[in-house]
């Protein structure tokens, strides 16, 4: 209950700004050293961030590098692979093989009837 006169609590509380005593102001000279050290310390540690990230992609490109000379070693090997076993399944002369242009291989083969179609109309 509020009594007539008093004040209500306050709930929230405003926290105060203070400034420093004029005496105790930094000199421009002193500040401006402080500015330069922290830009330095910040260079630095994006040098370093930049140097990282050089690092992580060089190591990207060279394990992407590696990979595909891998897969190029296994494609030239199954190559030679298939390669030797088309050698060993064709004759080497490759003209002994081939029927001549009268041969039995020029004569079309013998006709099949065609088969009948459900349709009426269709032939």
């Amino acid at each position: 209950m509020i009594r007539p006169g008093s004040r209500p609590r306050r709930r929230f509380v405003l926290p105060r700004l203070s400034w420093p005593a004029p005496g105790r102001l930094k000199p421009a000279p002193e500040l401006a050293r402080q500015a330069r050290e922290d830009a330095a310390r910040e260079r630095e540690a994006l040098a370093g961030q930049y140097q990282a990230r050089l690092q992580a992609a060089e190591q990207l490109a060279a394990a992407e590098r590696d990979r595909a000379l891998r897969a190029e070693q296994r494609l030239d090997a199954e190559r030679e692979r298939h390669d030797g076993l088309l050698a060993l399944l064709t004759p080497a002369s490759g003209e002994e093989g081939r029927p001549d242009a009268g041969g039995p291989a020029s004569v079309p083969a013998a006709r099949r009837p065609r088969a009948r179609s459900t349709a009426g109309n269709t032939p």
